[in-house]
């Protein structure tokens, strides 16, 4: 059975009867003021045998995209945060660092980058492309180490320590 819970995230443990077996946390960590905050809840909200999938933007992944796209102003002055009516997040996160939080807490399992070719593609590339196809080679290489820390977001499942 599946419980689903829509609350801010300082509110979750005092709606906890039990740890679960299984929490998603995708695309939450970058749009957080102080994202290493909500680790510490997470690792209580998981059961000891439990897994926490994370998903998060990847900062690396928005500076090769900046590079590739001549804006060399805005990297210089690191203001990776979305700006106007942009959808990128306010703070996308290092993988380094979000590793190095998760540290004493989490071992990181599996490492999959989400989106590791298609977002660089030429448009006119992408209008051709069969859905099917761009599917298949982002499974295929969404694991490849020359590729994985490319995606637009990484995905990680972690056990608790």
């Amino acid at each position: 059975a599946a419980t689903f819970i829509q609350a801010p995230w300082q509110e979750l443990l005092g709606q906890l009867e039990q740890p679960f077996d299984l929490v998603l946390c995708h695309a939450v960590l970058e749009w957080l003021a102080e994202p290493a905050a909500i680790l510490p809840v997470l690792h209580q909200l998981v059961a000891p045998d439990g897994w926490l999938s994370l998903a998060f933007y990847n900062k690396d992944a928005l500076v090769y995209r900046n590079l590739l796209k001549g804006h060399f102003r805005k990297l210089r002055k690191e203001r990776f945060a979305g700006e106007g009516q942009s959808l990128t997040p306010q703070r996308p996160l290092d993988p380094r660092d979000l590793a190095a939080q998760l540290g004493a807490q989490w071992q990181v399992e599996s490492r999959s980058g989400v989106r590791v070719f298609h977002d660089y593609m030429p448009q006119e590339f992408q209008a051709k492309a069969e859905l099917l196809d761009l599917l298949e080679m982002e499974l295929a290489y969404r694991r490849h180490p020359s590729f994985a820390g490319l995606g637009r977001y990484l995905h990680w499942l972690c056990r608790p320590l």
